[in-house]
């Protein structure tokens, strides 16, 4: 898989943004969740592509930090986020 790298807009306006593309590993009643997933004893660097609400689509690099299934939770930072850790579909991860 290879993703590909897009320019976005400057994120410096201080404004959190929803990424459109999370992908929770589980839900109950509740809604979604991840609750009781342990972190992978090892945390490989990734490139993950995240599609802000407002901004668009991104790429960033960080780690993958859980995996259930097709999910995998990564850390990464940019100042759209409100935290630093994102649900995201493998398909959206690429590890380097």
């Amino acid at each position: 898989m290879t993703i590909a790298h897009h320019s976005a807009p400057d994120p410096g306006h201080g404004s959190y943004q929803r990424v459109v593309n999370v992908s929770w590993p589980l839900r109950d009643e509740n809604g979604p969740h991840a609750r009781n997933i342990p972190d992978q004893p090892t945390h490989p660097r990734i490139e993950a592509r995240l599609v802000f609400e407002t901004d668009g689509e991104t790429v960033v690099t960080g780690v993958a930090v859980r995996k259930h299934g097709r999910h995998i939770c990564v850390n990464v930072h940019d100042p759209r986020l409100q935290v630093g850790y994102v649900w995201l579909d493998q398909n959206d991860v690429q590890f380097t």
